[in-house]
């Protein structure tokens, strides 16, 4: 990332972004008030501040955490309960993004997971999970 002025604001840009640079010969200079890791700290902060989040509770089938940990970057188990008797652990999840975002990472783990709540997302697997069935079973 590089963090640069506008209008005396300091803004931050993705260098991956950049489509063109050009070398000046003009000089930067730091404003010497300015603290670059109080700053991304900061903003740091805002950014995941501002990220949507969706919320679910799941079941997962037994040995299906340790796979969900790695393979979902886009979301965050903030309580997990004890397995029940037939080893599948109850999740409370927040998801980045919304209801799609959810239920696309929910699919990834076909049989092995279940939405119990909202109701909406257990609608939406379970609609695309039909559709996924058609496609299949349609010669």
């Amino acid at each position: 990332y590089l963090v640069a002025a506008v209008d005396g604001e300091p803004r931050t840009y993705r260098v991956s972004r950049i489509q063109q640079a050009e070398l000046v010969d003009e000089r930067c200079l730091r404003p010497p008030e300015f603290d670059l890791a109080a700053f991304w700290r900061q903003s740091s902060t805002q950014l995941q501040a501002a990220i949507p989040r969706y919320a679910a509770s799941l079941r997962v089938a037994r040995d299906t955490l340790p796979r969900l940990r790695q393979a979902w970057r886009y979301a965050r188990i903030e309580r997990e309960d004890p397995p029940d008797i037939d080893g599948w652990t109850q999740i409370a999840v927040a998801f980045e993004g919304n209801a799609d975002a959810a239920c696309a990472q929910i699919l990834s783990l076909g049989p092995w997971i279940e939405v119990e709540e909202p109701p909406e997302l257990r609608q939406m697997v379970l609609e695309r999970a039909a559709h996924i069935v058609t496609l299949y079973v349609t010669p």
